[in-house]
C-alpha cells in the first residue's frame, strides 16, 4: 500500500485558490469536525486546516475567530438593546 502525503496533497488543492475560496474552505473543514466522520476522513480535514492556517496569504486572527465564533459581548447585544437608544420621533409642537 502505498504512503499517501496529505498535507502535499492539500497544498496541492488550495494552489489555485483565492483568498476568499480559501476561507470558505476553512468553514467548510470546521463543519466537517462537528460531524462524525472516519479517522481517514478526519486526517485529511486536519491536513488541509494545517496548510490554510500556515497559507501566509490568510489571516491568522480571522480563522481565530472562525474557529471561536463570535464574542461574548457581541452575543449578549441584540438589536432591540441597539435601537433603544435612538431618537424618538416626534409630533412637533405649534
Amino acid at each position: 500500500m502505498a504512503v499517501i502525503n496529505l498535507v502535499n496533497e492539500a497544498i496541492d488543492a488550495t494552489r489555485g485558490l483565492n483568498s476568499t475560496q480559501k476561507y470558505q474552505l476553512y468553514e467548510i473543514c470546521l463543519g466537517q469536525l462537528r460531524k462524525a466522520i472516519s479517522d481517514r476522513k478526519l486526517s485529511e480535514v486536519k491536513a488541509m486546516m494545517k496548510v490554510l492556517e500556515h497559507d501566509k496569504t490568510l489571516n491568522p486572527s480571522t480563522l481565530l475567530r472562525m474557529q471561536q465564533g463570535h464574542s461574548q459581548m457581541s452575543d449578549s447585544v441584540t438589536r432591540g438593546d441597539m435601537t433603544g437608544n435612538a431618537k424618538k420621533n416626534k409630533k412637533k409642537q405649534k
